[in-house]
């Protein structure tokens, strides 16, 4: 996605996929990852397609686009959990380069705060980086202590420069 124009898939597409994956599972969760999701045009229409399909929805974002407008309006779709990716590993607007585990704690206060007072769930997301096992466990702590943050979602670190994109589809079966 960082390569090519913005690609936005349209809802029916969404809801045509929704449509396949139910017919070969049973489906609970729906996990809304991007680029950057809350760019896409349509989000609160996919969400409330997803949410009348009795799905709990995740959305997943860096957090910078959230503010009281749009938090007012993913609420009122009924959206069940947000989770704002912050690590010490990105560059970012609100963050300085390489910053303390304070400043860290500070924005992931300022964003669990912000989408708790809309009723949503919060999660936060991390990257582990090889090495920085301190940042694992300021994050864990802070999870544990928060008021506001529920869910966890840490991931190592990968260098996918070598790894090519997936082709196919389920029926023919994917390569990659």
């Amino acid at each position: 996605y960082n390569s090519r124009p913005p690609y936005y898939k349209p809802l029916d597409e969404i809801a045509a996929e929704l449509d396949e994956l139910k017919s070969r599972r049973k489906l609970g969760y729906v996990s809304l990852v991007g680029g950057e999701v809350l760019l896409h045009p349509d989000l609160t229409a996919i969400i409330r397609h997803l949410k009348s399909q009795g799905l709990c929805v995740q959305l997943f974002t860096n957090g910078l686009l959230l503010n009281e407008t749009t938090l007012t309006e993913l609420s009122a779709t009924g959206l069940d959990i947000i989770y704002v990716h912050i690590d010490r590993g990105q560059t970012r607007p609100d963050l300085p380069s390489n910053p303390t585990h304070e400043q860290l704690r500070r924005l992931w206060d300022e964003k669990a705060n912000l989408i708790a007072r809309h009723g949503i769930d919060v999660g936060l997301t991390m990257t582990a980086y090889d090495g920085e096992l301190d940042d694992v466990r300021s994050i864990v702590e802070y999870v544990v202590d928060s008021a506001h943050v529920n869910y966890l979602l840490v991931t190592l670190y990968r260098d996918t420069e070598n790894i090519t994109g997936l082709h196919g589809t389920i029926d023919s079966g994917l390569t990659g």
